[in-house]
């Protein structure tokens, strides 16, 4: 997994947008970067 750290006040928030599986051959995104935009 791989996890993006937001600030939010005071505290941190880790918001995941990767996962993979290799041993069910799974890969997914959640969250990705098009033309300089985040999409999700």
């Amino acid at each position: 997994m791989i996890f993006e750290a937001e600030e939010s006040g005071e505290g941190m928030n880790l918001v995941p947008y990767y996962w993979r599986n290799d041993y069910a051959a799974i890969e997914q995104y959640s969250t990705f970067v098009e033309q300089g935009r985040e999409l999700s």
